[in-house]
């Protein structure tokens, strides 16, 4: 979505956290993309180990946590 200079302006003044302005903005181009790919690859764990466990590879639950971490900052 895009905002007006006055909609940011008072979205700025507005805000309680730091947080709550970038949820608004949303991520970069960036950071959407290496979204979309590690979401890929996460699909792949979830094919090949089933539903998340502890018996998943350190790697995998470290993925999913760097997942967890952007929708917590961006959903």
């Amino acid at each position: 979505m895009e905002y007006t200079v006055e909609q940011l302006l008072s979205a700025i003044r507005g805000a309680e956290s730091l947080e709550e302005l970038q949820r608004m903005i949303g991520p970069s181009e960036e950071d959407s993309q290496a979204n979309v790919a590690r979401l890929a690859k996460l699909d792949r764990f979830f094919e090949q180990y089933g539903a998340y466990s502890e018996s998943w590879p350190e790697h995998a639950k470290s993925l999913l946590a760097e997942q967890n971490r952007f929708e917590s900052a961006y959903c």
